[in-house]
This record gives C-alpha cells, sequence and structure tokens, in this order.
C-alpha cells in the first residue's frame, strides 16, 4: 500500500459491504466509508469474505499472485485461503479483496444457525 504525501494507506476488514454482502447497516456503512475515504485521496483497502452469493466473475475479481493458497491456523484449525481483488462498485475506484477458503462457502454474511424452518430468511 501507498499513499500520496499527507495521505493515508487504510486497510478495513469487515464481514460484510454493499452491494456484495449486506445483512443490516454494517455493509452500508463499510461501503460509504470507503467511498469517501477514497475519494478524499486515502489509498483504501477492504478486506471482506468472499461469500457463495458474491459472483466474483461479474465483478472481474482477479487472483492476487502472492496470496494464493496460504495456510491459517486458529487454535486447532488449519484453512488454507486465497485473496481475490476487484474494484468496489459504486465506491470512486476503492478496491476490495476478498477471501476464498472452505469457511467461506457460506451463502451469505448471515447464515442462521437455528433451524430454518422456525425463522424468518435472512435474505
Amino acid at each position: 500500500m501507498s499513499a500520496a504525501p499527507g495521505k493515508l494507506a487504510i486497510c478495513l476488514l469487515a464481514s460484510e459491504v454493499a452491494p456484495l454482502s449486506k445483512t443490516g447497516g454494517l455493509g452500508d456503512v463499510v461501503h460509504a466509508l470507503a467511498k469517501y475515504l477514497h475519494a478524499d485521496g486515502h489509498d483504501v483497502r477492504l478486506f471482506t469474505p468472499c461469500y457463495a452469493s458474491i459472483d466474483a466473475g461479474a465483478l472481474g475479481a482477479r487472483p492476487v499472485a502472492a496470496l494464493q493458497q496460504l495456510p491459517l491456523e486458529l487454535g486447532e484449525h488449519r484453512y488454507v485461503f486465497s485473496v481475490l481483488e476487484a474494484a468496489l462498485p459504486g465506491a470512486g475506484g476503492a478496491r476490495s479483496f476478498s477471501s476464498t477458503a472452505r469457511r467461506c462457502t457460506r451463502a451469505r454474511a448471515f447464515t442462521p444457525r437455528i433451524p430454518t424452518s422456525i425463522c424468518a430468511s435472512s435474505s
């Protein structure tokens, strides 16, 4: 990451970002924050999970060569993930980075943990 003199290099991490994934207000806030920081000249990079509902092909997402098939250990859990890069739609050129891992095959940001027959759909 590099930023112009007087500007910041900013890394945002979010579980959801509109219009890619949204369950409530967080997705809207993250999108707006990335958009306005980028418009102010800051180098903004946003990382969010690549849920199954996100059409990476339609976004023109491409693999980040140095960030493919990376191992990750969280306690006793082991994962392998890769990172894709795409422009964040409607954010004036801000970049979005999505990780792809076994855990990110969830359909969307919020997947109910109680039987779906007794709760309303979250989509």
